[in-house]
């Protein structure tokens, strides 16, 4: 059986080491490891810091976890993570750890701050697949991953699993979206195993990876066992494990299921603490209707639109309508991704970015904008140029 624990927080104190207590989670650790620590640093600056709660990993908890190890006698601690590098936006991970409180607490602490793409890359292949995944992972000698508690628009859920692909190079990332997002989470996850896992449910999201809304969960998970851990968080999320892509992969790699039955949750009871979590919608229509804009498509864009394009069209969508409130546009279209394609319909068709330019080769007419990650600015300038009325 895998031991899971799942602990209402406290700010008392005391909540992160009877999670750890109730699941054997400092097992193995010696006072001389040197322990790596990955939590979701998705993206972060000071101009999005009202996207920290439920998006990313909490100071809290990673402050708590630092105490417990250096309580420990562990003296060799190193925060690691690769963020989302958006030059336009003025993003990368030195921004996320200011934003997330890391750099605060690295100071406090004495701990180390790694950026990942400031580390050499060890190239694999795995199951036929190549990953360029940063030396400090396969290096350390525990290895703690700390995700958020929350859902996904592409995966279902965003938990232990999908943040290992935190450790790869940009380049790697970009292909994961490309040639099957959910099958590479599950072979890469396969490869590079923490020792423990924490799920920081402090905070979650509807429609992650990022959102500007939050909801207060109060609720700590810790687990060995990656697959046991994401399973029971999925769970709490009341999305079924047997639902989410990643996760069955995974286990089918393992020769196990991914029911509960080989679980041993302690602490909380799932079915008393959990929430119903929504992950699905047409999240770039929605930043169109929010405005009031009429006669504006966005498609929805699949698994290859990946973190870059996130950052671009989210951002070159809410200036564009937040500039035009009410307005009513006519057939004007937005295809980014590889998956979506314009309507028969469509007067006018914006391809933005190399994945929607490559998959929709023969749209007459059509605006296209270069570029991986697509340029905010040029789709900015070409949506002001082109889709407002002369």
């Amino acid at each position: 059986m895998a031991l899971v624990s799942i602990v209402r927080h406290s700010s008392t104190g005391g909540s992160l080491r009877k999670a750890l207590d109730l699941c054997e989670g400092l097992k193995g650790l010696k006072s001389n490891s040197r322990v790596l620590i990955k939590p979701n640093l998705v993206m972060g600056s000071e101009r999005f810091q009202v996207l920290t709660k439920g998006t990313l990993t909490t100071a809290t908890i990673m402050e708590e976890l630092v105490i417990l190890l250096q309580e420990y006698g562990c003296t060799d601690i190193t925060i690691g993570e690769g963020s989302i590098v958006h030059e336009e936006v003025g993003i990368n991970t030195a921004t996320a750890f200011e934003c997330a409180g890391m750099k605060d607490l690295a100071d406090r602490r004495g701990v180390k701050l790694l950026d990942f793409y400031q580390e050499p890359f060890v190239k694999l292949e795995l199951d036929g697949r190549r990953f360029e995944v940063a030396e400090a992972p396969l290096k350390a000698d525990f290895l703690i991953n700390v995700p958020v508690l929350k859902t996904h628009i592409q995966t279902k859920v965003s938990l232990g699993l999908k943040n290992t692909k935190g450790v790869l190079s940009m380049a790697s990332k970009k292909n994961c979206h490309r040639h099957g997002l959910e099958d590479h989470i599950a072979v890469l996850a396969n490869a590079v195993k923490p020792h423990l896992t924490i799920l920081d449910g402090l905070y979650t999201v509807d429609y992650g990876p990022v959102n500007f809304q939050h909801k207060e969960l109060g609720l700590l998970v810790a687990g060995k066992d990656p697959l046991a851990v994401d399973m029971v968080g999925s769970s709490l999320l009341g999305i079924a494990p047997d639902s989410v892509v990643h996760l069955v992969e995974y286990a089918n790699m393992q020769g196990r299921s991914v029911d509960l039955s080989w679980v041993e949750v302690s602490g909380e009871k799932i079915n008393e603490v959990g929430i119903k979590a929504a992950w699905d919608c047409a999240w770039l229509q929605d930043i169109v209707d929010s405005f009031g804009v009429k006669g504006l498509t966005a498609h929805t864009p699949g698994h290859s639109f990946c973190s870059g394009c996130i950052v671009s069209v989210n951002t070159m969508l809410r200036t564009f309508c937040s500039e035009n409130p009410g307005a009513t546009f006519d057939g004007v279209e937005v295809c980014v991704g590889r998956e979506p394609r314009p309507s028969k319909d469509a007067k006018l068709v914006f391809l933005l970015g190399r994945c929607a330019l490559e998959s929709n080769p023969n749209v007459q007419d059509a605006i296209r904008v270069k570029g991986c990650p697509l340029s905010l600015n040029e789709s900015y300038r070409l949506m002001k140029k082109h889709a407002l009325p002369k």
